[in-house]
């Protein structure tokens, strides 16, 4: 298998641990597991967390990489994602004795939360056009349907950004200013984007429990190589 393909079937093994995570950096961790697992035979393979990059848009500044993997003289960076929101669910989680209700918690700003995720595919897309990466994947995983049903209307401040399933395709991705109580500031923290490559957003299954937002699912995204 390539890259590429070794990378998805460490998310697929991840999958069948019928599993959900108690936070971002907890599904970074255990795929990163999964990948080491997949990997183990190939020695000319690393896999780095949190990696830095000097890169330059308007100013040099450092980025960090959430899994980076190095084969063959080659880099391919994979950006994660984690959009939750609470579980009504009594039953404890695992062997912790905490009651699952608790353990996550609701995401509010979710049109900034759409727009990091954008913002994710971007900056990979970036990494391929300046000869840095070879090509990557973001992957999202998301309990909350705001991010898979894309249910808002035109005149949403983010509506731009929305990720329901469909056709997106590569152009400019910009607010909707005219709903921005504060344009210069949103601006400064969350520039529009442009996006280089057409994509097809496909959401699908991944863990579900009997209770109010116990279904999970994932998008996985390749981003292409320019050659």
């Amino acid at each position: 298998m390539n890259i590429t393909e070794s990378v998805i079937s460490a998310f697929m093994n991840l999958k069948q641990k019928h599993r959900f995570f108690v936070s971002e950096a907890d599904f970074q961790a255990s795929f990163t597991w999964e990948l080491a697992q997949v990997f183990h035979d190939r020695p000319d393979v690393k896999i780095y967390r949190e990696f830095p990059v000097r890169v330059y848009d308007t100013q040099w500044r450092t980025i960090y990489i959430d899994i980076l993997i190095v084969a063959d003289g080659q880099r391919f960076p994979i950006e994660l994602k984690y959009k939750t929101n609470t579980i009504d669910s009594d039953e404890l989680y695992e062997d912790t004795g905490i009651p699952i209700r608790d353990i996550l918690k609701p995401q509010g700003a979710k049109d900034e939360g759409s727009y990091d995720c954008w913002k994710d595919i971007s900056r990979i897309e970036k990494l391929v056009n300046i000869g840095f990466a070879h090509s990557g994947i973001f992957i999202c995983i998301a309990n909350d349907k705001y991010y898979w049903n894309g249910n808002c209307g035109e005149s949403t401040l983010g509506y731009a950004f929305r990720m329901n399933s469909g056709h997106k395709y590569g152009g400019e991705y910009n607010w909707n200013l005219a709903n921005c109580a504060n344009i210069e500031k949103l601006l400064k923290a969350r520039p529009n984007l442009h996006i280089m490559n057409d994509y097809e957003f496909a959401w699908q299954d991944f863990y579900e429990m009997r209770a109010q937002n116990g279904l999970f699912k994932f998008l996985l995204i390749k981003i292409p190589s320019t050659e």
